[in-house]
C-alpha cells in the first residue's frame, strides 16, 4: 500500500514538473525583466551588441529610451551595419542600429513613433526597404512579436519565452550567454555562413535565366500611383515633419540593391507577397518618386533622399552580395554607409529623370555583361 501511495505521489510530482517549471520561469522573467517592459527592469540594449535576429524587435523600445545621437532604422539590408561604421561615417558618438527583419508599414510606423521621443537625438537614418511598399495593414512576424511584447501586463506575459528565461538566468548569475548575448564581432544570424553569390552556380544560373527571359520586360509595367504607397503619407511624412520641427536631420536612404535584382525579382517575385507581378523596376522607381515628391517641402533643410543604388562599384559588382538583395562584406557595408552619410546621390524632383535614365542604362548593361560572361565560359 505504501509503495502504491509513493508511486502515485511520484507520478503527480512528475506530471506537475512542467507546470512548476513554467511557473518558475514566468516569475523569473517578471523579476529580471530582460526586455525592460516593466518599471523595475533595465533590460538589454542594442548598443552595438549582437543579439539573435528574432530578439532585435523586442529590444527596440528599451534601447530607444537611452540617449543616442544617431538612430538607424531599416530592414535586413542594414542589420549588419555596426556602430563603428556609423561612427566613422557620420561622426556619431552614440549611434544605435535598430533594424530588424522585414518591417512592414504598420511596424515601421510604430517604431517611428518611438524614435520621435528618443532623447539626445541629432540625426535619423531611415532605410526604405521594399517591404514598405505593402498596402495592407498586416504586421510582419517581427512586428507582431514586438507589439505583443508591448502589451505585457500582469495578466499577459508577452515576454514569456524560453529565450527570455535563459537570458534572465544569465543576467542573474553570470555574464550573458545565448540567446540575447552580446558579441560585437558576429553578423546577423541570417548571414551566418554566407558567401558571395557568385560562388553559387545554381543562383548564378537563376540570374542568367532571369536576364534571358526579362531583357525585354525588366522595365515594363504601369507605374503605380502614389496612393498605392500609403506608408508615405501616413507614416513617413508626419515623422519627417516632426523631426524638422525639432531640427533633427533625416536621411531617407534606399538600399543598394544589385542591378541584377530587377531581372531576378521580375522573374522570381520575392516572398511576402508585397510586390506585384510584372516589372519590379517601375514599382521601386515609382516608390522613390513618390517619396521625393512627398518630402519636397523638407529637402535641402535637413532632410535628404539618398540613393546609393546607382554606384557601379557597389550595385554593379555581384561579388559584394550574398544573394540578390543583401550586401556581404564589411567593406561593402562601409561603402554604403559612407555614401548615405555623404549624400552622394541625393534625389530631388529636378534630377529624378536623369537618375532614372542612368539607372536604366546601368541595369541593362549589367544584364548584357552577365550574359556575355556566361557565354565566354
Amino acid at each position: 500500500m505504501r509503495r502504491r501511495r509513493f508511486l502515485d505521489l511520484a507520478y503527480v510530482l512528475i506530471a506537475a514538473l512542467p507546470l512548476l517549471a513554467g511557473f518558475a520561469a514566468y516569475w523569473l522573467i517578471v523579476f529580471v525583466d530582460p526586455y525592460g517592459v516593466r518599471p523595475w527592469g533595465k533590460g538589454i540594449h542594442l548598443d552595438g551588441q549582437w543579439v539573435a535576429d528574432r530578439e532585435r524587435p523586442l529590444l527596440v523600445d528599451n534601447s530607444l529610451r537611452q540617449p543616442h545621437d544617431l538612430v538607424l532604422f531599416g530592414a535586413s539590408t542594414t542589420m549588419a551595419v555596426s556602430n563603428r561604421m556609423l561612427q566613422d561615417a557620420y561622426g556619431a558618438r552614440t549611434p544605435l542600429n535598430i533594424s530588424f527583419i522585414a518591417p512592414r508599414p504598420v511596424d515601421y510606423g510604430e517604431v517611428l513613433s518611438r524614435i520621435e521621443t528618443a532623447p539626445a537625438l541629432k540625426r535619423v537614418v531611415l532605410v526604405m526597404d521594399f517591404t514598405l511598399l505593402d498596402r495592407s495593414s498586416l504586421k510582419s512576424t517581427a512586428g507582431f512579436d514586438r507589439h505583443n511584447l508591448q502589451s505585457t501586463s500582469w495578466s499577459h506575459g508577452g515576454d514569456f519565452s524560453l529565450d527570455a528565461a535563459q537570458t534572465s538566468l544569465s543576467l542573474l548569475f553570470g555574464p550573458p550567454q545565448p540567446t540575447l548575448v552580446l558579441d560585437p564581432g558576429r553578423r546577423p544570424e541570417f548571414m551566418s555562413g554566407g558567401t558571395a553569390v557568385t560562388q553559387s552556380a545554381a543562383t548564378m544560373r537563376r540570374f542568367v535565366t532571369a536576364v534571358e527571359k526579362q531583357r525585354q520586360g525588366v522595365f515594363g509595367g504601369t507605374p503605380p500611383g502614389c496612393d498605392s504607397f500609403p506608408f508615405i503619407a501616413q507614416r513617413l511624412v508626419p515623422f519627417v515633419r516632426q523631426m524638422h520641427a525639432r531640427h533633427v536631420p533625416v536621411d531617407v536612404v534606399f538600399p543598394a540593391y544589385p542591378y541584377v535584382l530587377y531581372y531576378d525579382w521580375t522573374q522570381n517575385l520575392p516572398r511576402f507577397g508585397i510586390l506585384r507581378p510584372g516589372g519590379v523596376f517601375v514599382q521601386l522607381m515609382s516608390f522613390k518618386r513618390c517619396v521625393v515628391t512627398a518630402l519636397r517641402p523638407y529637402l535641402g533643410s535637413g532632410t535628404a533622399v539618398v540613393a546609393p543604388d546607382s554606384d557601379d562599384a557597389l550595385s554593379g559588382d555581384l561579388h559584394n552580395y550574398m544573394d540578390s538583395g543583401h550586401l556581404l562584406s564589411d567593406s561593402s557595408y562601409e561603402t554604403f554607409v559612407h555614401m548615405a552619410a555623404q549624400r552622394n546621390v541625393s534625389l530631388t524632383e529636378r534630377n529624378l529623370d536623369a537618375y532614372e535614365a542612368s539607372l536604366r542604362k546601368k541595369i541593362a548593361a549589367a544584364g548584357s555583361r552577365l550574359l556575355t560572361q556566361t557565354q565566354s565560359h
